[in-house]
């Protein structure tokens, strides 16, 4: 696979396959002049029971990685464990079904293989299987539908009429929302009238105002209309927002005058470079995996789920439930609890004091995604939908392209536009944020069918 910064360097992988056809084991180089062997083992019916991974990049120690499964007699996951280097094995996640196969209960990182466990959240759902609540100590959230508490907000179709939720420091909240005929979300309204958001769309839902409440927020209006014809392209934002913005022949943002960006792109019409306050280089490989971020000079790298910072230094190994953080020779688990959409709410660790779990970081959103931060000892950057945020760009990298919160829109034109022909090739997940998310930057799909231990469709 051809690394697309500007040389001739390949990352090469090689599978090994057993009869069944499963991979047992699969060899990679790495963008790090190193390399990652994952080894695989099967139970009888073919399920993944363990998998090591030995990760090397010059200059370091090699870096084992084991993550292990146990499954119940109908093959459902029961149990994830984790052992990274020479540390203790950690229980990172058990799991618990009702007679319908629904997981009921998540128990959160147990050092005494689960005779005890940090945080544990229980699932309810309504008669259609449809998620009713997740409840846990650190956060608890509710959805209702056609059973909303006021009328105007009842939904028969599947949207959310009504939001209930409770943080550590955001205390409890609930929000109601509407839509128009043709789904789109119109009006989401808070409790304390903080995060209210009013929208209003041209017939290929593209925004066309977007008012928002809160210190800082007030209305935005955007203008499509370029050289007299009306177009998808965003042109000009007024009110809160004041930006004027330019596009290539393949539909990519250009600039962006707020910001005081100019951006490049590859020929996966993917951001190459970012210039401005902050000059920001992106490497990719040519699938479009992101393998280097270079910022203010320094290299911040991603092999796989774990990442590198300043030019080399280990900052953490991504899991299954959060984030692995070296700590001299051991490492502290961070742990996420998110909404229904993998939009990540409170992370949590063990306080080495009390042994009990510790916030470390707490966030809400407005409907489209924008982030308001309340509490943070973290940096945490996977946040809305799981997605990383470009800190510097105040955007989420999606794979497939860069989303923008503050304006509900996509960077550039969706790459399976000719399947989305109904609405234009920027529209954020059918302008309906409350039911649809977007795995991957490539297409919006309805919460309820994505697989909650991947993420993916």
């Amino acid at each position: 696979m051809k690394v697309l910064d500007g040389g001739n360097t390949y990352l090469w992988t090689v599978n090994f396959y057993d009869k069944e056809g499963s991979v047992i084991q699969s060899k990679s180089t790495n963008y790090l002049s190193g390399q990652d062997v994952v080894d695989n083992t099967y139970d009888f019916p073919g399920q993944l029971q363990l998998s090591k991974r030995t990760h090397t990049v010059s200059g370091k120690a090699p870096l084992e990685i084991t993550t292990r499964y146990e499954y119940d007699h109908m093959g459902r996951r029961i149990d994830t464990y984790e052992k990274i280097g020479g540390a203790s094995e950690v229980l990172l996640a058990s799991y618990k079904y009702n007679e319908l196969g629904q997981q009921i209960k998540k128990q959160l990182h147990s050092e005494n293989n689960g005779g005890s466990f940090l945080q544990t959240v229980d699932y309810a759902y309504n008669i259609r299987g449809w998620l009713k609540s997740s409840t846990a100590p650190q956060f608890s959230m509710s959805l209702k539908y056609n059973d909303a508490t006021i009328a105007l907000y009842k939904q028969y179709n599947g949207n959310i009429g009504e939001m209930n939720y409770t943080g550590p420091s955001s205390g409890a909240k609930s929000f109601q929302y509407s839509y128009d005929k043709l789904n789109r979300l119109t009006n989401a309204v808070s409790s304390d009238n903080l995060l209210n958001e009013t929208l209003t769309y041209d017939v290929m839902g593209n925004i066309l105002s977007l008012n928002r409440t809160g210190t800082g927020y007030g209305n935005t209006s955007y203008d499509y209309v370029k050289n007299g014809v009306n177009s998808n392209q965003l042109k000009s934002t007024a009110g809160n927002i004041e930006s004027n913005y330019s596009y290539d022949v393949n539909g990519n943002l250009l600039t962006d005058s707020k910001k005081a960006i100019a951006l490049t792109y590859n020929y996966l019409n993917l951001p190459n470079t970012v210039t401005g306050t902050q000059n920001i280089t992106y490497i990719y490989d040519a699938t479009g995996r992101k393998l280097r971020r270079i910022e203010a000079g320094k290299n911040n790298d991603y092999v796989n789920g774990i990442h590198y910072e300043q030019s080399g230094t280990l900052a953490f190994i991504q899991t299954e439930e959060g984030r692995a953080i070296p700590n001299g020779s051991s490492y502290i688990y961070e742990y996420n609890l998110s909404d229904h959409l993998g939009n990540v709410r409170v992370s949590l660790d063990k306080d080495p004091s009390t042994g009990t779990a510790r916030v470390i970081q707490e966030d809400e959103y407005y409907a489209f995604g924008l982030r308001k931060g309340i509490t943070s000892s973290s940096n945490n950057r996977y946040l809305y939908n799981g997605k990383e945020l470009q800190e510097s760009l105040s955007q989420y990298d999606y794979g497939a392209r860069f989303y923008d919160p503050a304006l509900g829109r996509w960077n550039v034109v969706d790459p399976l536009a000719e399947k989305m022909r109904r609405s234009s090739p920027y529209t954020f997940v059918f302008n309906n944020p409350l039911r649809f998310l977007d795995p991957d930057g490539m297409e919006g799909t309805d919460w309820v069918k994505v697989d909650k231990f991947t993420w993916v469709y």
